[in-house]
């Protein structure tokens, strides 16, 4: 099945007052984290084109980047974008509604591709410090697991020498 999606200034007119309205609700950076996690995990339960299921698959990192301290780091206008964007994805009744059968996250795959190339630095910035803090908890297990089996040795932790 090929599939279009009409890239007319109507359309992106559209996106933009979804998420101007989002943005006047006055939307908070972590709940609207929390509701990006939450839709995510929803949209892998679902069979999904590979193009929807990829930039759905960004929403945890860009759902990171909202949470702060991360979002500090941000200007106010890159920050504006993705809130924006977040409270897009989370709203149920968007340019094509998230009901409709096949079709109703592609528009939200399109705002997340675009926010995320906006926010290119940033996401690669936030996989650095997950992978490096990934890295420091599991060197942390590891010195853990070795002191447990030093103490197993020498016949638990309040053996007398």
């Amino acid at each position: 099945m090929d599939t279009t999606f009409p890239a007319t200034q109507p359309t992106f007119d559209a996106i933009q007052a979804v998420m101007a309205r989002a943005l006047a609700r006055g939307i908070d950076g972590a709940a609207v984290a929390r509701e990006a996690r939450r839709v995510a995990k929803a949209a892998r339960a679902r069979a999904l084109p590979a193009f929807v299921a990829r930039q759905l698959g960004l929403l945890d990192s860009l759902a990171r980047l909202a949470d702060a301290p991360a979002a500090s780091s941000l200007s106010e206008p890159k920050r504006a974008q993705l809130l924006g964007a977040l409270a897009y994805v989370c709203e149920p009744d968007d340019v094509i509604p998230d009901a409709t059968p096949e079709v109703g996250l592609w528009d939200d795959a399109i705002v997340i591709d675009l926010v995320a190339r906006e926010l290119h630095a940033e996401l690669a910035a936030d996989a650095l410090r997950c992978r490096d803090r990934e890295q420091g908890r599991r060197a942390m297990l590891g010195r853990m697991e070795r002191r447990r089996e030093q103490r197993a040795r020498r016949g638990g932790l309040f053996a007398m020498r």
